[in-house]
């Protein structure tokens, strides 16, 4: 196995042009994994070996190391893209990682100054002059002539506040990312044009302009360049080493400035003006989006000059531009949460189906003949995913809206039909898929002591919304009314056909509800909704899907069919706060 992996990382560097530092994560991820599976004494195993169980175990490790979930994402990533490597070379016949479930990741969102604070910080980073003394800064001898740019004095010497102004000036016009930034030559530069030859991740290149400010800020650092650049060539020795005359952001000694100084920089100066301020240079990047997409910049513009491979990774700044407008609103009106929430749980809006779509514990009955029934679905996820996983958008402020149509055709049989779509800012309303739900029931006529069916719903959702985009849901279904009292079991089991799940078989994803019928027209029940894994292999308990809603059921009359509650998700993998309601007529074709 340590062949296997020393030549994986040789294609990293060769093949697939990845950076020294994934290189090097990925090579300390695999190191850990292959410590944890090679005890004292005893040689590390064969490849042939490792199995998703395995896998499992090390993922379960890693957590009672009380590792973070996004580090643990990473190391399983790692281990697919290392396994995925030795099937296309053969070392493999199938990918033992790709069974074991991503870690649902915390609902973090970038932490983004606004617009007014981000000009109002460079106008006064702009304000300080050539004289200007950071805190606790040294006096020093004011003779122009005679002052040089010293290691250890720099910053204190204020001429270098110049170049730091055009750090920071650039990183947020031009949205780089600091590798990017530091990387700059003079030969990426037409300063004319005012714009940038950029090579991002993967070594890709992109071009991205800058504005007159960032030109002004620049234009006040080339006479410090060019002093750092003679400085350096008159005094270092004949055994030092030689200034870097391409790069264009330089250090004291008239070399390329390193990425950790760049953090320093941008640390240092958010503190000076803000104490209470704890941003770093992505936190420029992540402005520059936001910002843009706040005037209206269209999200693909966005994704080209921020570099971004997918729009999904450049869609987390809808959700940071949602946040500000929701934080501005709240202010004057704390209210305003529980207000919406109380209308989405009364007015239909949108959701998708078992996985945030069509939200429903199934009852025995089936639609009568001749008798069609249409609903809507609407689910709102006020607490859900903010990031993406396996490619797909992440659940958070989405509104789900369903339509089931259902025709009966006799007093056992019945066929529904789904058409689900979602709306989401920045993606507007957009078509996710359509299922078709054929099922048969015991007659009543047979008159069992518990009522028993079975669906069978097949059908095709789009990739960006579900990484398994073909899938089979077997729902046996028992239930049972005593008195003012019913219960419904439905021990549902998930198949994939196309996507990461297919080789996990049935998952298995109860559904249970129990509810009181106050009055005649009132009843109140509880909801509970599961997803546990695949169905001969549990997922551990913190990966697992856990939700209950407090429900509500209006029934009006024969014809018509209300149901609205809250959801709350009981573990981590699970979205934490979702509104759902169910308005459907029978109509008598």
């Amino acid at each position: 196995m340590k062949q296997a992996i020393t030549k994986y990382l040789a294609y990293l560097h060769s093949v697939k042009n990845s950076s020294p530092h994934t290189i090097s994560n990925y090579g300390k991820d695999l190191a850990q994994f292959l410590n944890y599976l090679t005890p004292p004494e005893s040689e590390p195993p064969v490849l042939l070996s490792i199995h998703h169980n395995v896998i499992r175990e090390f993922v379960g490790h890693l957590h009672d190391q009380g590792l973070e979930k996004s580090s643990i994402a990473r190391k399983l990533a790692a281990l697919r893209s290392f396994f995925k490597y030795c099937v296309r070379e053969g070392m493999l016949k199938e990918n033992p990682a790709r069974l074991v479930p991503t870690p649902k990741l915390p609902k973090r969102i970038p932490s983004v100054m606004s617009a007014e604070e981000m000009n109002g910080f460079l106008n006064q980073l702009a304000g300080m002059g050539p004289d200007f003394k950071a805190p606790g800064a040294k006096k020093k001898s004011s003779d122009a002539n005679t002052r040089k740019i010293r290691r250890g004095n720099s910053d204190e010497e204020g001429l270098l506040i110049r170049r730091d102004r055009a750090i920071l000036e650039l990183l947020y016009a031009a949205g780089l990312r600091v590798s990017e930034l530091t990387g700059l030559n003079f030969a990426d530069m037409d300063r004319k044009e005012r714009i940038l030859r950029v090579r991002g991740k993967g070594n890709k290149e992109r071009i991205v302009p800058y504005g007159s400010k960032a030109e002004e800020a620049l234009a006040a650092y080339w006479p410090v360049r060019e002093q750092l650049l003679t400085q350096n060539f008159s005094s270092r020795s004949k055994r030092g080493p030689a200034p870097h005359t391409d790069a264009i952001f330089l250090n004291y000694a008239g070399r390329r400035l390193t990425q950790r100084s760049v953090g320093r920089i941008v640390k240092k100066y958010f503190r000076l003006v803000n104490i209470n301020w704890d941003l770093h240079p992505h936190s420029l990047r992540h402005a520059f989006a936001t910002h843009l997409l706040a005037d209206g910049a269209d999200l693909r513009a966005i994704q080209e000059l921020l570099g971004h491979q997918s729009l999904t990774t450049t869609q987390k700044y809808t959700h940071a531009s949602i946040r500000q407008l929701m934080d501005i609103y709240d202010k004057p009106h704390p209210l305003i949460l529980l207000s919406v929430a109380f209308v989405i749980a009364l007015v239909p809006r949108a959701a998708w189906a078992q996985g945030n779509y069509e939200i429903q514990v199934y009852p025995y009955d089936t639609v009568e003949p001749g008798r069609t029934m249409v609903e809507l679905h609407s689910n709102f996820t006020f607490q859900g995913s903010k990031s993406t996983t396996d490619g797909t958008y992440p659940t958070n402020h989405q509104l789900h809206e369903t339509i089931e149509i259902t025709h009966g055709f006799t007093d056992w049989f019945e066929t529904g039909f789904y058409i689900f779509t979602s709306v989401h800012n920045g993606q507007g309303w957009d078509y996710v898929g359509n299922h078709i739900r054929p099922r048969v029931r015991i007659p009543p006529k047979w008159k069992w002591p518990v009522g028993l069916s079975l669906s069978n719903e097949i059908g095709y959702q789009r990739a960006k919304y579900s990484a398994d985009t073909w899938t089979w849901e077997m729902r046996p279904i028992i239930d049972k009314q005593i008195g003012k009292w019913y219960f419904s079991f439905n021990p549902t089991f998930d198949k994939s056909f196309h996507g990461p799940s297919v080789h996990q078989g049935f998952v298995f994803s109860p559904n249970v509800k129990f509810s009181y019928d106050f009055t005649k027209k009132i009843t109140g029940g509880l909801e509970y909704y599961g997803v546990l894994g695949p169905a001969t292999d549990f997922d551990p308990i913190r990966l697992q899907e856990h939700q209950i809603y407090p429900t509500i059921d209006l029934n009006l009359s024969p014809k018509w069919e209300v149901n609205f509650g809250i959801g709350v998700g009981l573990t981590g993998s699970t979205d934490h706060l979702i509104a759902k309601t169910i308005l459907g007529y029978r109509f008598n074709f």
